[in-house]
């Protein structure tokens, strides 16, 4: 999760937006590497969540990551 409790932000939204397929790849590869089935505080809980982490899906965080991952061109 990324979000700034600055009101009307620091401005770190543009950079991060240019930024945005290595974040996406970034997270697919600690999802899909990390071993546990279902997520775990390594890669995808958040320590004092609200909510207790109860909306948290490891599985359809991948499935999402995986559609709007950049194509490689290889050629």
């Amino acid at each position: 999760a990324v979000f700034d409790l600055e009101e009307g932000g620091v401005g770190l939204s543009e950079t991060l937006f240019d930024q945005l397929d290595q974040w996406v790849q970034s997270a697919h590869r600690l999802l899909t590497s990390c071993k546990c089935l279902t997520g775990c505080p390594r890669c995808l809980m958040i320590a004092g969540c609200e909510s207790g982490n109860e909306f948290l899906d490891k599985q359809g965080a991948i499935k999402i990551l995986s559609s709007v991952m950049p194509v490689s061109n290889s050629n």
